[in-house]
């Protein structure tokens, strides 16, 4: 049995998570790529500080999933997703707040006044991470389910099509905005994310109507 789910299950969350570090470094290579070296130094200032953001948080989420979700009865875990999405939501619009306000300054401070423009960078990143937060929450529906194809196909539609916007920019003359490409990337996960968990509870509510009608 475990050599069965790690060879089909397994080997499909790890190509999931392929696509997800893929999606994740498009944004480095395409700057490298279309030779816009200056952009991609402050926009690297900025990756340094946002990375750690998004990986401190993406591992307190885990962590406190475990407990909440994972370990619950689906009611439960329901309503613990709800209430941890809310509090993302949250958090992230504060941290998004306090780098509006103090973000230049930090910016100057740490890294010099050739890295002022990061902190616009920054800024947009962390608020971004509300997005990346909707999905790592959500997702733990989709990890509980153990439904690893639904997880590698929304990396893999996100991927190509960040890939697709970030390669057209030569052919169809528009500056390229790796901004844009984050939000569009994190807000198809995100959705994509938010979707299942609905369909999920629909199909769990099914579920439970007939399994009282068959037992009545």
């Amino acid at each position: 049995f475990l050599k069965k789910q790690i060879f089909t299950k397994g080997i499909l969350f790890g190509v999931g998570i392929f696509f997800m570090i893929f999606f994740q470094n498009i944004d480095k290579l395409a700057l490298n790529y279309f030779n816009m070296h200056h952009e991609l130094g402050l926009y690297s200032a900025a990756v340094q500080i946002a990375a750690n953001w998004y990986g401190i948080a993406n591992m307190l989420l885990q962590s406190v999933g475990g407990r909440l979700i994972y370990s619950k009865s689906v009611n439960e875990a329901n309503q613990s997703i709800i209430k941890m999405a809310l509090s993302s939501l949250l958090i992230s619009a504060a941290a998004a707040f306090l780098v509006y306000v103090f973000g230049d300054f930090f910016m100057k401070f740490f890294f010099g006044l050739a890295f002022a423009k990061s902190a616009e960078y920054l800024f947009w990143m962390i608020a971004i991470s509300s997005l990346t937060f909707i999905d790592a929450i959500f997702s733990m529906k989709m990890i509980k389910s153990k439904s690893a194809l639904t997880f590698t196909l929304k990396w893999c539609i996100a991927s190509i099509i960040v890939f697709i916007y970030t390669y057209g920019s030569e052919y169809y003359d528009y500056q390229y905005n790796p901004i844009f490409g984050l939000v569009l990337g994190y807000g198809l996960v995100a959705i994509f994310s938010l979707i299942y968990f609905c369909i999920e509870i629909r199909h769990e509510k099914k579920d439970r109507k007939s399994t009282r009608l068959n037992s009545s």
